[in-house]
C-alpha cells in the first residue's frame, strides 16, 4: 500500500513538472490524485439460483489526468488501484445430504480437486476415506485491480470558488490478484482443513471487468488552478465480475443423480462511490 502511494505521487508531480506556470495553460491539462470509499456489492443476474451476499465497504486510490476537449467538456482518464469485491450465497439447499441440489467441492488429502481431474464413476453418495465433499452456502470475494477510467466531464463556469460538473463513461479494472472466504455447512467428514475457507483463487474472478458510470460533484478553488474536488457516482457492472465456470466448484444435481461441472454463474459488480480528491 505505502509502495503504491509513492507510485500515485511520482505520477503526479513528475508530469506536474513539465506543466507551464500560466494558470490559463494549467486549467486546459489537470493532474491529481484521489481517494474513494466504495459501497460495492454482487448482482446475480439468476436470482433463482444465487443472492446478494450483502453490500461491502471498499476504496480506490489514483492519479487522475483532465484534458480540456473545449468549452466546458473535459476528458478525465488516470490509473489507480482499486480493492473491491463482495459476496454471494448460493440458494439451493445445500444441507449435504445430496438428496437436493448442492454446490461444493471435493477435497483429497485435503487439497481441492480441479473438474477435470474428478473421476465421475467413484464420486457417489459413499466417499473413500481420504475423500471429502465440502458443501458451499457462500462466497465471499476480495480482488484487486488495475483501475483505468474514461469519462467525460461537463463543467460549469467557476461561481465564486465552485464549479460543478456532472460526468459519465466507462471504469474498467484489470484483475491483479484475489482471495476468497467461503461459508461451508455441515461438512460430511472432518478431514479437512479450517485453512481451507480462504484460498487463493485468481482463476474464478474475470480478469477484465467494465462499469458504466454517470455522477456529479463539485469543485472548490484553493488557489490558482488547485481545488479540490468531491464526486457521488453510480458503477453499473456490464459484464460478469465472476467466470461462469468454476474450476473446481461442482454441483450436485439430486434429479439426475450426478456431479456437473458448476458453470451457469453470471454475477455482476456494482458500486456507489464517493470521490475525493485534489487537482493541481
Amino acid at each position: 500500500m505505502r509502495k503504491i502511494a509513492i507510485l500515485l505521487f511520482a505520477i503526479v508531480f513528475g508530469f506536474k513538472g513539465f506543466a507551464q506556470d500560466d494558470v490559463n495553460e494549467s486549467k486546459n491539462f489537470r493532474l491529481g490524485l484521489h481517494f474513494d470509499p466504495y459501497i460495492n456489492w454482487y448482482n446475480p443476474v439468476d436470482q433463482r439460483r444465487f443472492e446478494n451476499g450483502g453490500t461491502k465497504l471498499k476504496f480506490s486510490i489514483g492519479a487522475v489526468t483532465d484534458f480540456k476537449l473545449g468549452g466546458n467538456v473535459w476528458l478525465s482518464t488516470g490509473i489507480g488501484f482499486s480493492f473491491l469485491g463482495g459476496a454471494y450465497n448460493f440458494l439451493e439447499d445445500n444441507n449435504n445430504s445430496l438428496q437436493n441440489d448442492t454446490y461444493g467441492y471435493f477435497l483429497h488429502d485435503n487439497e481441492i480437486i480441479d473438474f477435470d481431474e474428478l473421476d465421475p464413476a467413484n464420486l457417489t453418495s459413499a466417499y473413500s476415506a481420504d475423500t471429502a465433499f465440502i458443501g458451499v452456502t457462500g462466497r465471499n470475494i476480495r480482488a484487486r485491480y488495475l483501475t483505468l477510467p474514461l469519462l467525460l466531464k461537463i463543467k460549469t463556469k467557476e461561481i465564486g470558488y465552485l464549479t460543478y460538473f456532472g460526468q459519465f463513461g466507462a471504469i474498467n479494472h484489470i484483475k491483479m490478484g484475489s482471495v476468497k472466504t467461503d461459508d461451508t455447512g455441515n461438512d460430511l467428514t472432518s478431514s479437512n482443513s479450517p485453512d481451507l475457507t480462504q484460498l487463493l483463487i485468481d482463476n474464478e474472478p474475470s480478469l477484465f471487468q467494465v462499469a458504466a458510470n454517470i455522477g456529479f460533484g463539485v469543485e472548490y478553488n484553493i488557489s490558482g488552478s488547485t481545488s479540490l474536488y468531491g464526486s457521488l457516482q453510480l458503477n453499473y457492472g456490464l459484464n460478469s465480475a465472476l467466470k461462469r465456470e468454476s474450476e473446481h466448484i461442482v454441483r450436485w444435481n439430486a434429479a439426475a443423480g450426478q456431479f456437473e461441472r458448476y458453470d451457469d454463474k453470471k454475477i455482476n459488480m456494482h458500486s456507489i462511490v464517493l470521490s475525493i480528491g485534489v487537482l493541481f
